[in-house]
């Protein structure tokens, strides 16, 4: 292990990023609501949705393959460099290629009334080019990034306040966003030094990537691919950007929340390639014993919390527009447990363990079943047919993920800290679902639903004593304690 580097540390630095991360939507999401309306941010999704495609195509697998490669060779400067350019190298090919197929389908005129959006989004291309935040994942190094992204979010929120007016600026809001995607990647190239030294062009391999790359492709898509797929087909079957504006909201809420989940994968992954690398087994097991037991501490409460508190908090948050969201939104909260679990099984350890092929056949499975249960549910439901199609695809990748690694981990060993939360969460689920049926929408009292659910659930967990939970209390109080004596 590298001098100084801590699991727990860099949990702190992505968990800070990601709060940042929640509250600052929270504060631009139901003004950019009111300005754009409905039908704004439908088409502001659905553009995204289509260039999300080219992006696909752009990254690849390059970021996790990336981030895996570094932290193999954490200590050898010399093989990282080699793999650094390499890999930059290999991906200015796949992303000067779709850039040259989105701006050939620009000039064409396919997009129609979305060009202008598109121009814009081009943009999004080119911000995978310059991403080379998998140099300092690799090596644990997750402070710059979480800075330079933290300054980003705060000046999208400044920007968004000061230039976006008017319903006809969804362009502008579509560009501030974008321009969020490229000054973070163009900041770390600012931070090189001491990661890289010189290398003799000639000892280049760049094509020995493509096999990697490749095999990570899907799982890469996996990211993004429930989401763009949904809002693509809401888009071409509903013809409705009212349609598709209601689940943009909806899902982008979800995936607020979901980051506080999911950023311990961020850690792990770096962490469970060198162990492997070092064929340490037994460590990156214990690893995902925990990783499991932490998901079931958040996400149960968040699940059964957001059943209770989308119908209060949408209408005051969003806008009496968007109460077309409420149902989507609880749909896509069972998709904290599922989608932690996934992320658990599938990023924190059948990535780093290098079961390439398994995992991307997994998501492959889920994403066609996606695809195939979108058509007749969005054609029915519209955006909440998205939603429940989304779910189903989830669960089955979540079955078939566990049926995959059975014999090399312990599920019940996965599972038999589930009962605490569980029974914490159901507990708090009886007080705040009656609370959630008497109170009107307002913003008092969806803080009400909100601070009675987590008291509930906080006093039932400690008095069940999990461990995982008095751990991190202890902690925190040996800490605050040592600083007192010194």
């Amino acid at each position: 292990m590298q001098k100084g580097v801590s699991i727990k540390k860099n949990y702190i630095y992505n968990a800070i990023y990601q709060i940042i991360n929640v509250l600052t939507p929270l504060l631009t999401t139901p003004y950019v609501s009111r300005v754009l309306s409905v039908d704004g941010i439908g088409k502001a999704s659905f553009a995204t949705s289509l260039i999300t495609y080219f992006v696909i195509f752009a990254s690849l697998g390059f970021l996790l393959y990336g981030q895996r490669e570094i932290a193999k060779n954490i200590g050898n400067k010399e093989e990282q460099t080699k793999v650094f350019w390499e890999i930059n190298i290999l991906r200015t090919l796949f992303v000067s290629f779709a850039l040259m197929i989105n701006i050939s389908l620009l000039i064409s005129g396919v997009y129609g009334q979305d060009t202008s959006l598109m121009w814009i989004l081009c943009l999004n291309i080119f911000a995978v080019m310059i991403d080379i935040s998998f140099l300092y994942q690799g090596n644990e190094h997750f402070g710059k990034i979480s800075i330079i992204n933290i300054i980003t979010k705060l000046l999208m929120v400044a920007s968004i306040f000061l230039f976006v007016k008017t319903s006809s600026d969804v362009w502008v809001y579509v560009l501030i966003n974008t321009l969020c995607l490229v000054f973070p990647n163009a900041m770390l190239w600012l931070f090189l030094n001491g990661y890289i030294t010189k290398v003799k062009l000639n000892s280049l391999s760049v094509f020995r990537h493509i096999k990697g790359v490749f095999v990570l492709f899907i799982p890469t898509v996996s990211l993004v691919l429930y989401a763009m797929i949904d809002k693509s087909f809401i888009g071409f079957i509903t013809n409705s950007d009212v349609q598709n504006g209601f689940y943009e909201q909806a899902e982008k809420i979800f995936r607020f929340a979901l980051v506080i989940i999911t950023c311990m994968a961020v850690v792990m992954v770096a962490r469970n390639a060198k162990y492997f690398a070092q064929n340490r087994v037994d460590d990156i097991k214990q690893n995902i014993y925990k990783s499991s037991h932490f998901v079931w501490v958040l996400s149960i409460p968040m699940c059964l919390g957001m059943v209770c508190v989308a119908p209060n908090f949408i209408p005051w948050f969003l806008g009496e527009d968007f109460v077309g969201s409420n149902a989507i939104l609880q749909v896509l909260s069972t998709l904290f447990i599922l989608m932690g679990l996934s992320n658990v099984l599938g990023a924190q350890y059948m990535l780093p363990t290098m079961k390439d092929k398994k995992y991307t056949i997994v998501i492959l499975c889920g994403a066609t079943l996606n695809i195939m249960l979108n058509i007749p549910l969005i054609y029915l439901w519209g955006a909440l047919g998205a939603s429940i199609a989304t779910v189903v695809s989830e669960l089955i990748v979540c079955v078939v993920m566990f049926w995959l690694v059975r014999k090399e981990l312990s599920l019940k060993e996965m599972f038999k800290t589930i009962w605490k939360p569980l029974l914490s969460g159901i507990m708090m689920f009886g007080v705040i679902f009656p609370l959630s049926m008497l109170l009107s929408p307002s913003i008092l009292n969806t803080f009400i639903i909100v601070f009675a659910g987590m008291a509930v659930y906080a006093l039932m967990i400690l008095a069940l004593k999990d461990d995982l939970v008095l751990s991190l209390i202890k902690q925190v109080f040996a800490k605050v304690f040592k600083r007192n004596r010194e």
